[in-house]
Order: structure tokens, then C-alpha cells, then sequence
């Protein structure tokens, strides 16, 4: 199914993780643009195939439930999106396996691939998409600046983005690069660069609204240096009002002026500025829950599932006329299964979006039996050193039985092998972060990969304790 028309996620319903965190709200007035985005030409391309070597390796395929050797084919898929899942920052798993290989199998099946979205920052991410549709910079200091949560030091998204560069280059259906998560953010610190973030924005706002950048700016120029998690607290009631207003009144001015700006700029760009002003107000709201539940461990973050779940309901608005979107994070938010984070229980991003698409939505988890050597230090519950064996304590014991190092269970064809269909329909314990959770295999993906041992990610360590990108 391609969804077409007005894209409406509606009201927040009671228990939502936006309404429980307070002011989280959808954007309303997200809406499909078909055709129309900067360097989106037609149908009919001439461009190179969306194919080359993958650097995975042999994948055993599981045929009917069951694979004991190499197969031809890659995960299927029928589904109109997709999203792939890792096990934890740092680790080599998915992304081991290289994320151009997913794209290519997909695209082999007959599948255009109309965006790639990550779990990353969305305002960040126009970095990298500009790159993508231009040129415009250089790939290092790209990937640097364009991707958060540290995922910047693995080679494999280094990878990733010069691939979508060249193929972008011929291509006349081009490939577009979002960012889902919070902006500014990291593992070793939330939101640290969340002062770029406003002067990013803001920028973009000089460039369609000068005067009303002219009336904004210089109330709340002095208040951005402590609009970050650290620091939030030392405005006072006043000034965080007044931040929040004027951020508030921005998007108001930017809604009624859209038409003359499209019509003066572009679709996508003005899409993506509106966005990230969206993304200003939700910044705002974790902080200000944090500060106002000082004991909870910043658990605002925790709940930013649903904020990655509209912005996949905006992000489909916008691409899925044009073909697939591939949604990459990590097991503990695409997995189809409810979450616990310090006080907080909330829907993961799979729930959410198995709500919004249904059958349309083809879910890829993955599972380790052992991680050898940490994760290189991103993703600490894991430890850095050492072997983190699972296949004793959780469902990887079931996994390692089928003998292959790597493997890939295609949940919708296990009714063909009645045991293993038992199997997969009970509750098995899955390690996320530091606690175990029961997980029903069936309902939280469609298909799940199964990797036998995993080891640390050679880490890019010129991308480590990075400054805010240029403004």
C-alpha cells in the first residue's frame, strides 16, 4: 500500500508517552508532498541499480522456518516500509553486515527506495541530505556533524553516506537522508549541542522570515547558551517562557507564511525548516519535564519513542509516493513490545507504528548469541571488555541451535514448522540496557536476524568529542 493524501496522525489518545510527558502533541499539519521535492525528478531512471557487494558475508535464509545454509535471496519485502533494528550502540551487528546491503536487497526485490531515516538527530541530519542531493561539503566532516548519538564513529555510516552519494549522483529518483531522534543528542550526554540546534534553526528562519529573525533573535540570543539539559535550570521561570513563546510564535508565523515560502524556496526545504523548529518545542518539553522531575534520571528521553514515530508519520507523508522507507534504530525502539524506563512504562516505536501501518510495515530485529569485547564505549551496559554470552539466558538459546552464525528467520513463513511456530509465540526473556524483559518473537518483528557472535565496531576516533557544527 503507498499512502497518498492528507496525513493526519489525529488527537493523542490517553497513555500516549507525549501526553503522559505532558505538552507532546503530533504536528497536525503534516502532510504528503508527492513528486515535488528538490533533485526528485521521474519514473523511467537511466541510473545504475542499487547493487554491489555486500561486505556481510554468507547470511543463512530461513526457507518455510527453517535455514541451515547460505541462501540467494535477502529478507524478503512486500512491505511498503521497513525498519531495522541493531542490538546496542557500538556493537557490529546489523550494521557489520553493512546498511548498503539492505537497500540493495530491497531495491534487488524491485523495491525504490525513497528515504533512509535513522536514529539520529533530525535537524543535524539536513547535513547530511544536502550532501546527499548537492555535494555540498565533505564526506568526513559530513558524517561528523550530520549524524548524533555517536553513531558518527562507525564506519558503517561513513559507508552508507558515500554510497547514497554516488548513487544520488546519476540517479534521477534520488535517495533522501532523515534524522528521527532528538536533535543534539548523544549517548555520553543528552542534547549537549542543543544551543546549535536553535542557532540552526534560527538561521534557516533568517533566510524565508528576515524580519521577523530581526524581532526574535535578539530576545532570546542571550538565553540559548543554556538551552541544554545541564543548564536549563538556571533560567528562570521568565526567561523560559519567553524562549519558549517566541520558538512557539515562529512556527505559528512559518505555518501561515508556508505557500509564499515553497513557492519562493523549496517544498523540501521548507518541510524541513518547519520541522525543526517542531523539534525546538520538543527539546522545551523534555527539558522542562526533566526539571520539574528532578529524581527520575531524565527520563523525558526515555519516552521519545512516540516523537520518532511522528516523525516517521511525517516522513512517510512526504516519500512514501516515491517508494520505500527503510528505518534503521535500535532493538529496544523498533521491536514491536512494551518498554520500561526507570518509573516510565510507554510504547515502543514499533507499537507505534504497527498502529499507524499495520500489515504496510515489515519490522527486522536482530539478536546476538555473544558480544566480545564491548561495544568500543558506546552503549557501556554492555561493558568494554570481556564476552557478554546470551545464549544461555535468553531466546539466543533457541537461535544457536539452528547452527549457522547467521541467520534469518522469516516469522511470516514459520506456520510451515509447527515447533518452531511454538517456540516463537511463547514470552522468552531479551536483555535491553540492564533488565530483562519477556518478548513474544512473533508480535515484535517479522522477521528477525539472528548473528551468532558479534564484536566491537572500529570506532572512527577522529569523530569523538566533536564541536557543535558551523551555524
Amino acid at each position: 500500500m503507498t499512502t497518498s493524501g492528507v496525513i493526519d496522525p489525529g488527537s493523542p489518545t490517553p497513555g500516549d508517552p507525549l501526553v503522559e510527558m505532558g505538552r507532546l502533541v503530533p504536528d497536525r499539519r503534516a502532510r504528503t508532498v508527492a513528486g515535488q521535492h528538490d533533485g526528485v525528478g521521474t519514473e523511467g531512471s537511466e541510473q545504475p541499480p542499487l547493487d554491489g557487494a555486500d561486505d556481510g558475508g554468507e547470511v543463512g535464509v530461513l526457507e518455510g522456518g527453517v535455514a541451515r545454509s547460505a541462501g540467494e535471496e535477502g529478507v524478503p519485502a512486500e512491505q511498503e516500509r521497513c525498519a531495522l533494528d541493531g542490538e546496542a550502540h557500538g556493537a557490529g551487528g546489523v550494521a557489520r553486515g553493512g546498511y548498503r546491503g539492505h537497500a540493495q536487497a530491497a531495491h534487488g526485490h524491485g523495491h525504490a527506495i525513497a528515504a533512509i531515516a535513522i536514529e539520529s538527530g533530525q535537524t543535524e541530519a539536513g547535513v547530511v541530505d544536502r550532501y546527499l542531493q548537492t555535494g555540498e561539503g565533505q564526506l568526513d566532516s559530513v558524517v561528523k556533524y550530520g549524524i548524533t548519538w555517536e553513531f558518527e564513529q562507525l564506519p558503517e555510516n561513513r559507508d552508507l553516506v558515500s554510497w547514497l552519494r554516488t548513487y544520488n549522483s546519476t540517479a534521477k529518483e534520488k535517495v533522501h537522508f532523515y534524522g528521527l531522534d532528538l536533535s543534539a543528542t548523544d549517548d555520553s550526554g543528552l542534547m549537549p549541542r542543543a544551543p546549535w540546534t536553535v542557532r540552526a534553526t534560527m538561521n534557516y528562519v533568517r533566510s524565508v522570515e528576515p524580519k521577523v529573525y530581526a524581532r526574535v533573535w535578539p530576545r532570546i540570543d542571550r538565553l540559548v547558551s543554556r538551552f541544554m539539559p545541564d543548564h536549563y535550570s538556571e533560567l528562570s521561570d521568565t526567561e523560559r517562557h519567553l524562549l519558549r513563546a517566541e520558538i512557539d510564535s515562529v512556527y505559528a508565523v512559518l505555518a501561515a507564511d508556508s505557500a509564499r515560502i515553497i513557492r519562493t524556496t523549496s517544498r523540501l526545504g521548507f518541510e524541513r525548516g518547519y520541522r525543526d523548529v517542531w523539534m525546538l518545542q520538543r527539546m522545551d518539553e523534555v527539558m522542562a519535564h526533566d526539571l520539574a522531575h528532578p529524581n527520575n534520571q531524565r527520563d523525558g528521553a526515555l519516552v521519545r519513542d512516540s516523537l520518532m514515530a511522528e516523525n516517521v508519520k511525517w516522513i512517510m507523508g512526504l516519500e512514501s509516493a516515491r517508494g520505500k522507507v527503510i528505518v534503521y534504530a535500535h532493538d529496544g525502539h523498533t521491536l514491536d513490545m512494551p518498554r520500561t524506563g526507570g518509573a516510565i512504562q510507554f510504547r515502543s516505536l514499533g507499537t507505534l507504528l504497527r498502529q499507524a501501518f499495520g500489515n504496510d510495515l515489515l519490522i527486522v530485529g536482530t539478536i546476538p548469541g555473544q558480544i566480545v569485547g564491548g561495544t568500543g564505549g558506546i552503549g557501556g551496559w554492555i561493558g568494554d571488555s570481556g564476552v557478554v554470552d546470551l545464549r544461555e539466558q535468553t531466546v539466543a538459546k533457541l537461535l544457536s541451535g539452528l547452527g549457522a552464525p547467521v541467520a534469518i528467520i522469516d516469522f511470516r513463513q514459520t506456520d510451515k514448522d509447527s515447533a518452531l511456530a511454538a517456540q516463537i509465540a511463547r514470552p522468552w526473556p531479551v536483555l535491553f540496557i540492564d533488565k530483562s524483559q519477556p518478548l513474544v518473537l512473533r508480535k515484535a518483528c517479522d522477521v528477525l536476524i539472528y548473528i551468532d557472535r558479534i564484536a566491537p565496531a572500529k570506532l572512527i576516533a577522529a569523530n569523538k568529542n566533536k564541536t557543535p557544527y558551523p551555524t
